[in-house]
């Protein structure tokens, strides 16, 4: 819960500063800054409080933004909120300070203690129950947005109406993006009450993209407004389509969000979700197997009711969407996104359309830092064979073992006989002579091929 005395406090405190006195604001602003620079927390916070009082213009977000530093640097922690709600009440129709507050909401801490009822965060002495404030601060952060976005309707350009709906998304999504957590995107958050603080184990664990009851993907669409939309998906889907409306010059950035948001959840890199020591599930392991027959409107993935082959949304097609943003005549993110084009080929292994579109790449844009693009072609097209890995074979047995490769009809190999007396004696001469660091290719018997 809030805590209400110290916002009252702190609006009777800086109410109370200078009253009935004029101040120029660039001089107390001045004055702050000098304070700052010098590390004098305690006097700086003083000017700002002043400041912020007293004066309602567009430097009053700075102002807040510097004041919570302050506190923060003088291990006042569990005053920030009060400050905060303090001057949300003091300029409730300045957008620029709501903004400034909802994005102190979703950059601070977001833990705390609960003690005598109330919550206090940060590191705080004297006991209590140690709580989780990030929901919390999630939704209280929207609830300020949807106000700096209401109290600006007449005055914000069509830029800052973007820029502050680039921060909305980001709060909107905190903590829903990563695979365990995406599903979440298919709830609706309610933002009219703010939830209660918890013990820190906040969403419950999935694994993939939302499905709806039939175990179909849930292909979230953009809404005609944020009051119309079905889940948070929808919510953030609606916010990256204002953006683009209201500033069409990062019309590409958002579509690139947007296109790896799709690959990541929606694309076959999804089934990549097991470390080499796990057992992999059978499911995911046939998907892998069938990525290669994929057509540009299909995908595999691994959605949050298991791994399923479906096909694509018009407006979730990823491929024509980078597709789009590479052969664009402008934009600053056209060679990313064609860096990005060529690894989904890879990863669903049609490596004829890689070649072809790395070509393209290459001719658009160059063979990147280091040659990166080049050397990738040269891996994909090169003539190339590996061993696998093998295991321990008992001694009169004859071995076996795997080689694979590609892009040849035959491979020629020389085999030698090691002299593992000899090796072994390599390495004891090593040791002996107490060598001030440990080289493994020098001590480990194994990695004679490395030396």
């Amino acid at each position: 819960m809030m805590n209400w005395k110290l916002i009252c406090a702190a609006v009777m405190m800086a109410g109370s500063v200078l009253q009935g006195a004029e101040i120029k604001p660039t001089e107390v602003r001045g004055k702050a800054e000098e304070m700052r620079k010098a590390g004098n927390w305690k006097d700086a916070l003083g000017q700002y409080q002043t400041v912020l009082a007293e004066v309602d213009d567009a430097g009053s977000a700075s102002d807040l933004g510097f004041a919570t530093e302050a506190l923060q640097r003088l291990n006042r922690v569990a005053e920030m909120d009060a400050l905060v709600e303090a001057e949300v009440v003091r300029h409730a129709k300045n957008w620029r300070v709501l903004n400034r507050a909802a994005q102190y909401y979703q950059q601070t801490m977001h833990y705390g203690t609960i003690l005598d009822g109330e919550f206090k965060r940060g590191n705080n002495r004297g006991g209590g129950t140690w709580a989780s404030a990030e929901e919390r601060d999630r939704v209280r952060s929207l609830q300020l947005y949807l106000a700096a976005l209401e109290a600006g309707a007449d005055g914000m350009s069509g830029k800052e109406r973007a820029g502050v709906m680039e921060f909305m998304g980001h709060a909107l999504t905190m903590g829903r993006t990563g695979r365990n957590r995406v599903w979440a995107l298919g709830v609706l958050t309610p933002i009219d009450v703010l939830p209660d603080t918890s013990d820190g184990r906040g969403l419950s664990s999935g694994s993939g993209a939302p499905v709806d009851d039939d175990g179909n993907p849930l292909f979230m669409a953009v809404p005609e407004s944020w009051e119309a939309a079905a889940n948070d998906g929808e919510r953030w889907r609606w916010l990256l389509a204002e953006r683009k409306r209201l500033d069409p010059g990062q019309a590409t950035v958002v579509d690139v969000i947007w296109a790896r948001f799709l690959v990541n959840h929606y694309g076959v890199r999804s089934m990549a979700g097991y470390g080499w020591w796990q057992q992999q599930d059978p499911d995911e392991a046939q998907g892998i197997l069938q990525v290669h027959t994929l057509k540009e409107n299909e995908s595999i993935a691994s959605l949050a009711g298991g791994v399923k082959r479906f096909a694509l949304a018009d407006d979730y097609q990823f491929i024509p969407l980078l597709r789009r943003i590479m052969n664009a005549k402008a934009g600053s993110e056209r060679d990313d996104a064609g860096d990005l084009l060529v690894q989904i080929f890879l990863d669903r292994r049609q490596y004829g359309e890689a070649v072809t579109v790395l070509d393209s790449v290459i001719t658009k844009f160059g063979k990147g830092s280091r040659d990166r693009r080049q050397k990738l072609m040269e891996q994909i097209t090169g003539d190339w064979g590996r061993f696998e890995a093998a295991g321990m074979f008992v001694a009169g047995d004859q071995p076996s073992v795997s080689y694979i490769f590609r892009n040849a009809e035959q491979a020629s190999l020389t085999l030698h006989k090691v002299k593992m007396p000899l090796l072994v004696r390599d390495v004891f001469e090593f040791l002996e002579g107490n060598p001030r660091e440990l080289d493994w290719k020098k001590t480990s018997v194994a990695a004679i091929g490395q030396r």
